[in-house]
């Protein structure tokens, strides 16, 4: 990865970890404890993305799966 793919992958972790947890604190949750919680919680949306084959930012390039249909994968017409 490079330096920008990291600095915009830590930026997607910082932005939904700030965001879980100012949500929470309005919200009533003030324990240290329910605020790590909605830290760890919010990772996960980020982590998705970046697993993302299609995501031409932080996504993990993959070779793209070729699917053969019709007569090409031999199937034919079985009427």
């Amino acid at each position: 990865m490079t330096k920008d793919k990291l600095l915009g992958l830590a930026h997607h972790y910082a932005y939904a970890a700030l965001s879980a947890v100012v949500a929470s604190y309005v919200a009533g949750y003030h324990t240290p404890k329910d605020l790590s919680i909605a830290v760890l919680s919010a990772i996960i949306a980020p982590v998705l993305v970046a697993l993302d084959p299609t995501n031409a930012l932080l996504g993990f390039k993959l070779a793209p799966k070729i699917v053969q249909v019709g007569a090409e994968a031999g199937l034919e017409n079985t009427k």
